[in-house]
């Protein structure tokens, strides 16, 4: 977070947008329990007093405990947020990567 406010001081913490790619338990599949991406993305959630939105293309929608708000597709997240973080190699993901902003690229398809 401090590189994006370095690079862009007219916004506060608060104002960042954070982008979690992929929730699943392993690529390409919609099966999220015990996803170690799934436990990180709550972890943004929970440290990060922004907008958090999850990016997992092989759901339609998340479990209750979940603001339904959260999940949007890539287009809307690459578009809006600040930070990207790739959580799960997807093959939706591999070609597109997002245009601006930090990214944290776990999975090493974005580098």
């Amino acid at each position: 977070i401090a590189n994006v406010l370095i690079i862009d001081s007219t916004k506060s913490v608060s104002e960042l947008k954070i982008a979690c790619y992929g929730l699943s338990f392993k690529p390409n599949i919609d099966d999220m329990r015990e996803s170690p991406a799934l436990l990180v993305a709550d972890q943004v959630i929970d440290f990060h007093p922004g907008v958090v939105m999850l990016v997992e293309p092989n759901v339609n929608k998340l479990t209750e405990h979940y603001d339904s708000k959260l999940l949007v597709d890539f287009d809307v997240a690459s578009c809006e947020a600040d930070i990207h973080v790739l959580l799960v190699d997807h093959t939706e993901f591999k070609d597109r990567c997002p245009i601006d902003g930090q990214i944290i690229d776990t999975k090493g398809i974005w580098n």
